[in-house]
């Protein structure tokens, strides 16, 4: 039979696929698991935001006031 081979090619990618979609959704699901920016609850926050206020910079060089 010379279509069984074709078949089992177009199979085995297909497997592949969706082996490849699956490791996508579970690694996009551990990421929201993990997620502490949403009102669910606590986790481990995987996107650290800066604070409100941030102090200010100062200046690599002095500031020499004008004469």
């Amino acid at each position: 039979m010379p279509g069984i081979p074709a078949k089992r090619d177009w199979m085995l990618a297909g497997i592949g696929l969706l082996a490849i979609a699956a490791v996508i959704v579970i690694g996009l699901l551990v990421t929201r698991a993990l997620d502490d920016t949403g009102p669910e609850g606590p986790g481990i926050d995987i996107h650290p935001t800066a604070p409100a206020e941030t102090p200010p910079v100062s200046s690599p060089r002095p500031v020499i006031p004008a004469e």
